[in-house]
């Protein structure tokens, strides 16, 4: 049963006048089935956030292992191309003329 079809049995029954014991039963389960329809819509709106995040954080950290390692073995423009592949999703923009003491308050705007 789809919730397109709960929504027609509750319409039905709620202009059916007095219900039966079994009808007002069905119409609380009808009631409940809505309810946690909507509330697995909205979960799933998060849930798809949450895994999207994870997901950006993983590849990031990722990035920055193969980065470190690249470091290890003094290829400092390899390490930097892997940094740069982790921060091109997060559409943040760091400016060319910046500083090192300048990355903290940019970091926190």
């Amino acid at each position: 049963m789809n919730l397109e079809t709960v929504n027609e049995l509750i319409a039905s029954l709620e202009s059916a006048g007095e219900l039966s014991i079994k009808e007002t039963k069905v119409m609380a389960l009808a009631k409940a089935y809505q309810k946690l329809a909507a509330e697995n819509a909205y979960l799933l709106n998060g849930a798809a956030r949450e895994l999207n995040t994870s997901w950006m954080f993983h590849k990031t950290m990722l990035g920055a292992q193969a980065a470190l390692a690249c470091l290890s073995l003094g290829r400092e423009s390899a390490a930097r191309n892997w940094l740069e592949g982790t921060t091109d999703e997060a559409g943040a923009e760091i400016p060319d003329d910046i500083t090192v003491a300048g990355l903290q308050a940019w970091f926190d705007s």
